[in-house]
């Protein structure tokens, strides 16, 4: 069991706030969903029974100290497996992001990896990290999953652990470790189950370090850092069970013949979806990713401040108010009176059934479609509020209805989105891994994609919480956009934010 007083702790070490800083609301207190996902984790590593699905309907400190002061038989599941979803355990129909992804039919597609370098520091012995590495690939079903086109469509293959032999130990003569990573980036093939790899080895300094890359096909950039706590728990000897993405697979297939679902499809195909314009290139040409730059301007310690106070009070949040500032300066700059955003979500805190995915590595990042009104002047941020107020509760539903009820029944027509919006939030300092043994290495991986692809969007829209700084970015085909023209977007949408934090 734990002791009230260690939730407390937990409470101000995730949140980054003084001992004596406890506001009770976890929101109020510079909470997020990411945050929330580690918040759980690091509960139940601290033996807490509690869900994430329980913890957001509470996000409160008083509730989860009720929690560890309740006898242990009076506690909910820590577990929260939704009831009657099993596992098909046998290929399964791909998840609903794997699809999306698929869908793009990228130009040479095995050449799309993520990874990140982890730092044990020196406590652990090198047999040791490497045994953790096995470990993580074995508890991990999208370490090792073949991607197969079948009779019906893409399919997954869970292969057995002792198919998979993707750790390796690199001797310090043979290179930096930075080197190998960047050799075994070219090894992977999702369809023929390599799907990832780990690497450990030494720093200059004596620390070890455990690389993990894998293909983007079957996990998404969160999962790294849920990899880095698995790493850590695997080292400590104290890991608890985990859904695998065929789990989700199976409550995926369930939730679609739901109620919920036949309600959220007309909600999905409510919106005016034809009112909204589009983003013209400046130029022609294929925009391939050599030519994609990304564009950032930060707001002030200060302003960031102000405005995540004035969010609160508008109820909303600072990711809606960023990407309305920036649609309104996209629509003066193109005079549109709307456009149409796909939105990201990192989809691990509303799930199909309840499933609980907190732990789970794998590509179950949610997209969805945001009509954006733009006005001008004050405003902001109650138009921002206004955009999602008819987005479903439940996003991860969008992608499964359009792929599975098919065409322009559900949301846009294909085709004519041109903008996508990821706020990353307190990833960032998540990465850094603070308080934590296993921590962010100095050393980045670079993820790799071939030069003969393009981004299915004209623009991308990012939001970043770096340094108590709002950061606002724009990624974009410096060919078919002009650098100034993105600059002098980016500047008037962080002016209109900073106004509105005044």
């Amino acid at each position: 069991m734990i002791t009230p007083e260690a939730v407390r702790r937990i409470w101000t070490e995730v949140l980054e706030i003084p001992e004596g800083g406890r506001l009770d609301d976890f929101y109020a207190a510079g909470g997020d969903s990411l945050l929330a996902v580690r918040m759980v984790g690091a509960l139940r590593d601290g033996g807490l029974q509690v869900t994430l699905r329980d913890f957001l309907r509470r996000p409160t400190l008083s509730y989860l100290v009720a929690l560890a002061d309740q006898p242990a038989s009076e506690l909910p599941p820590r577990f929260d497996t939704a009831p009657g979803i099993e596992a098909p355990g046998a290929p399964y129909r791909v998840l609903p992001a794997q699809q999306r992804w698929l869908d793009h039919n990228w130009a040479e597609p095995t050449h799309f990896n993520l990874g990140a370098i982890f730092s044990v520091g020196a406590a652990c012995g090198l047999g040791e990290v490497a045994a953790a590495g096995t470990q993580l690939v074995h508890r991990h079903a999208a370490l090792r999953t073949a991607y197969r086109r079948g009779v019906v469509g893409w399919v997954a293959e869970t292969l057995p652990p002792d198919a998979c032999d993707v750790v390796s130990v690199i001797d310090p003569g043979s290179g930096p470790l930075d080197a190998a990573v960047g050799e075994a980036q070219v090894t992977l093939d999702p369809y023929e189950g390599r799907v990832a790899r780990v690497l450990v080895g030494r720093a200059d300094d004596g620390d070890l370090l455990l690389a993990l890359v894998a293909h983007h096909l079957t996990l998404d950039g969160y999962s790294l850092s849920l990899a880095g706590d698995d790493i850590e728990r695997l080292l400590g000897g104290a890991v608890g069970p985990v859904n695998q993405p065929e789990h989700y697979a199976a409550a995926c297939d369930q939730w679609e013949m739901s109620a919920e679902a036949q309600e959220d499809c007309g909600a999905w195909a409510a919106p005016p979806w034809g009112v909204a314009g589009r983003v013209t290139p400046t130029a022609g040409g294929a925009g391939n990713l050599d030519t994609v730059r990304t564009t950032n301007v930060a707001l002030s310690p200060e302003h960031t401040v102000a405005l995540a106070r004035r969010c609160r009070q508008a109820s909303t949040t600072v990711a809606d108010a960023t990407l309305q500032g920036l649609c309104e300066a996209i629509a003066g700059e193109w005079s549109l009176e709307a456009v149409i955003v796909d939105e990201y979500s990192h989809g691990r805190d509303v799930t199909p059934g309840g499933i609980d995915i907190a732990a789970t590595v794998g590509y179950l990042q949610s997209t969805y479609p945001v009509l954006v009104r733009c006005g001008r002047g004050p405003g902001t941020l109650e138009r921002g509020a206004a955009a999602h107020i008819g987005v479903p509760e439940r996003r991860f539903g969008f992608d499964i209805l359009r792929q599975r009820r098919g065409g322009t029944a559900v949301g846009p027509a294909p085709g004519t989105v041109d903008i996508r919006y990821n706020f990353r939030g307190q990833l960032g300092r998540i990465n850094e891994r603070r308080n934590r043994i296993v921590r962010g290495a100095d050393i980045q991986i670079r993820g790799q994609r071939s030069r003969l692809q393009s981004e299915p969007y004209e623009l991308m829209l990012e939001g970043d919480l770096i340094d108590g700084r709002l950061v606002l970015g724009i990624k974009s085909s410096v060919v078919r956009h002009e650098p100034a023209r993105i600059e002098d977007v980016l500047r008037r949408a962080a002016a209109a934010l900073s106004q509105e934090a005044r």
